[in-house]
This record gives structure tokens, C-alpha cells and sequence, in this order.
């Protein structure tokens, strides 16, 4: 009786459109089901965030490249990313200046295929190095942080949506924890290139300025300076 109540007040609040609402429940449905098909899911997140600190790597090994867990934390910051888009309309100045319209399949679908060329774009980069071995840890690295920041986003958003009206300061503190997670995402990817002491630090610099610094500004322009 009370698990009814609780849900038909989540359901009928008014404030964000039905459309957001419904895609966030069956977003956290879809995380559920993720953690049930692997049962190490949150052990998985744990370690290879920790990469970065760990002396030796056999600690994460046994998790890394492990495809069902990268599939999962692609699934998951792609519909964060584009829940936040269509709940907060970001980047609506932009949107209409392209003639597009702010639909959220049209979302969905452009910011999985610039997750997909980036991590297509780190496959290759990494290769023609010939160290692969550095680029699976980096990747698991990176998508370990993906998984972290998407939960605590799907937190906030379940409280802004249903509870608060989008008339609270979450979106502020969703742009610092933005912020915090790009700087989390650098800094423990710097200190893995630097664990790898082969690489110069030219290598390192092309990377971080073509795979990590650029798009976040260009991200930042286009969903918050001209929105």
C-alpha cells in the first residue's frame, strides 16, 4: 500500500515531462538489471577506479576488458548525458540554431556515437603506439569513473525530477560534480601514463590536449555557454 502511494506520486508530479520522468525510472531499471547480470559490477568500479594507485595491477586485471562492463558504463553515462540534456535543456541555443529539434532519441543517438568515435579514437591511438596494455588499463580507468559519476547523477536527477520540481540548485551542483569528474577522470589518467615510464611525456601532453581537454571544452561551449 505504501510502495503504491509512494509510486503514484512520483508518477503524477507534473513539473518534468512525463517523457523524462519515464526514462529515468526505466534507466535505473536498466542499472538494476546491469547489476544482476554481473554480480561483481560494483567490485569491478572499485578496483579499476583505483587503478591509477595500485603498485601492482593484479588487483584489476582479472576485471579488465571485461565488454559487458564497458557495454554497461557506455549504456549508462550516454542516457545520463542525455536525460541531463533533455531534463535541464542544455544546449537548447545551439539545438535550434541547427534547426534541430530537442527530442530525446535524436540525443540518445549523437551522444552514443561520439562516446563510440572517442572510444574507437582511444582503440586506435593506443595501437599504433603498441601499447595496448596501457590503453585497456586507461579505458577501464576511465569507464569505471563513467560508472561512478552516472549513479550519483541518477541520484540527483531522481530527486530533482520527482521531488524538488526542477526548481532547486541541483543543476549547479551537477555542473561541479561535471567539473570534479573531469578532473578525477585527468588526474588518474596522467598518473597511469606516468606509472608507464616508457612513453614520453609528448605522448602523454598529445593525448590528454586531443582525447580529454579538447572535447570537454567543447562540450562545456555547447551545452552551457549557449544554453
Amino acid at each position: 500500500m505504501i510502495i503504491s502511494t509512494i509510486y503514484n506520486e512520483l508518477i503524477l508530479r507534473n513539473s518534468t515531462p512525463l517523457e523524462v520522468r519515464l526514462i529515468l525510472l526505466c534507466t535505473l531499471l536498466l542499472v538494476a538489471f546491469f547489476y544482476i547480470v554481473n554480480r561483481e559490477w560494483f567490485t569491478s568500479m572499485r578496483l579499476l577506479s583505483l587503478t591509477p594507485f595500485q603498485k601492482f595491477n593484479w588487483e584489476s586485471e582479472k576485471y579488465s576488458v571485461n565488454y559487458l562492463y564497458r557495454t554497461s558504463s557506455l549504456i549508462s553515462i550516454v542516457l545520463c548525458v542525455s536525460i541531463a540534456i533533455k531534463g535541464y535543456q542544455l544546449g537548447t541555443v545551439t539545438l535550434k540554431n541547427l534547426s534541430f529539434d530537442n527530442n530525446f532519441l535524436f540525443i540518445l543517438l549523437i551522444i552514443l556515437v561520439l562516446f563510440l568515435i572517442k572510444f574507437v579514437a582511444n582503440k586506435i591511438y593506443f595501437s599504433l603506439h603498441e601499447i595496448d596494455d596501457l590503453g585497456d588499463r586507461i579505458i577501464d580507468f576511465q569507464y569505471s569513473i563513467n560508472q561512478w559519476f552516472s549513479l550519483v547523477l541518477l541520484g540527483l536527477f531522481l530527486v530533482d525530477f520527482f521531488y524538488l520540481k526542477l526548481g532547486s540548485d541541483i543543476l549547479i551542483l551537477t555542473i561541479f560534480l561535471s567539473a570534479l569528474y573531469f578532473l578525477i577522470r585527468l588526474f588518474g589518467t596522467v598518473i597511469i601514463f606516468q606509472n608507464n615510464i616508457r612513453q614520453p611525456i609528448i605522448t602523454v601532453f598529445i593525448y590528454l590536449c586531443t582525447y580529454e581537454i579538447s572535447p570537454a571544452l567543447v562540450i562545456a561551449k555547447v551545452l552551457f555557454v549557449n544554453s
